[in-house]
């Protein structure tokens, strides 16, 4: 998994997986790269169980931070 901290919230890339997300973990983007290799649609009130994995693998991640 890719993560990155733009300030404003994260990013993650995982397989066909691209996540942004605020750093308070609201308004969620989720794109499936498999599918839509531009990721101009955001899918994430269709997948609501990959946003909340994803979203709390990123919140993890920050917590983990010096």
């Amino acid at each position: 998994m890719l993560v990155d901290d733009f300030g404003w919230g994260d990013a993650a890339c995982n397989g066909n997986w691209k996540l942004f997300v605020k750093a308070d973990g609201s308004g969620a983007e989720l794109y499936d790269l498999g599918v839509e290799p531009k990721g101009d649609r955001n899918v994430a009130a269709d997948k609501p169980e990959v946003v909340k994995r994803r979203a709390e693998r990123g919140l993890t991640w920050r917590n983990e931070l010096p």
